[in-house]
């Protein structure tokens, strides 16, 4: 921990930079088995990608009040702000 409260893990280990550039967008059902994810992760990530906004580790799981309000539109939703985001060179 880095002592940041409220902050997703993403922007916990990646706070100086305030995030990273994505190369890929993933996304998964609760019931899907961590260990299938990565199973499926490893086997099928692309090599010319090099980080990913991934939903249960870039949004605040911790703060289901703010999940919630982020999620009241559509323009508003983490998912849509990452899907809409212009490319970064």
């Amino acid at each position: 921990s880095h002592g940041i409260c409220g902050l997703s893990y993403a922007l916990k280990e990646n706070s100086q930079t305030a995030g990273l550039r994505c190369d890929l967008f993933i996304s998964h059902a609760w019931d899907e088995g961590v260990f299938d994810l990565e199973e499926n992760l490893m086997k099928s990530w692309p090599q010319s990608c090099s980080t990913a906004y991934f939903c249960c580790l870039s949004n605040p799981q911790n703060q289901p009040q703010l999940i919630e309000e982020l999620l009241k539109s559509l323009e508003a939703s983490p998912f849509y702000q990452v899907l809409k985001a212009e490319p970064k060179q």
